[in-house]
């Protein structure tokens, strides 16, 4: 598959990736109270008009979105395609007719110190669009798999990442569907999630900060 179709498939609309987004780091937060720890974070006040999500997988893989009221933009970095610097796709080609109100944050320092294998952003009419791209392979397929709205998805791999491969009760399985769902999150499903956790002024200033409905 052609890393452009690759690319735009794996994505819902933008409002919907932004929910998702708030879903996955919401989750992340209770299962890791240590941010530093986290697979994926979240920042509803990244500016006055800006939101902003990450992915960091302690390994040099990055994906960043930014959020903003006229739009919305993704770069991705995936350094293990590549064995050297020089093999990296040109940024100028993958950022071929990038809008201009998403400049400062491609070209910016925070992405510069990453890298960028692959970059996508939604045009005028709200559609997801990317530059002129040299690979099939760029990184994307594997990175936006998370956002294919199933929460099974989320499930397998946080059994994975979090779990170490145990299994999830039912009633965590439902939970973890619940927040999928927009559910206004609540004490008791916390605990279900993770009943030993220690700190919960630090995870409702999490949360606050995700901007997920709650009640505690």
């Amino acid at each position: 598959m052609k890393a452009s179709a690759t690319n735009k498939s794996l994505l819902p609309l933008p409002n919907d990736l932004k929910k998702l987004c708030k879903t996955i780091c919401l989750l992340d937060a209770i299962l890791c109270q240590e941010w530093e720890y986290r697979y994926y974070s979240y920042d509803k006040k990244w500016s006055e008009d800006e939101e902003f999500f990450q992915m960091r997988d302690g390994e040099g893989n990055d994906m960043m979105i930014l959020f903003k009221q006229d739009g919305t933009v993704i770069n991705g970095f995936e350094h293990e395609l590549y064995d050297y610097e020089a093999e990296l796709p040109s940024k100028e080609k993958l950022t071929d007719k990038l809008p201009e109100q998403y400049s400062e944050f491609i070209f910016g320092e925070l992405i510069a110190t990453i890298g960028t294998t692959y970059c996508i952003w939604t045009d005028d009419n709200n559609q997801w669009t990317t530059g002129v791209l040299e690979h099939e392979q760029d990184g994307s397929e594997e990175q936006l798999a998370i956002f294919n709205t199933d929460p099974n998805t989320y499930i397998k791999w946080a059994v994975d990442y979090y779990y170490e491969g145990e299994e999830l009760s039912d009633s965590s399985i439902e939970v973890i569907k619940s927040i999928y769902q927009g559910v206004t999150l609540t004490k008791e499903m916390i605990t279900t999630l993770a009943p030993e956790l220690e700190d919960w002024d630090l995870l409702k200033e999490d949360i606050n900060g995700i901007g997920y409905p709650s009640t505690i």
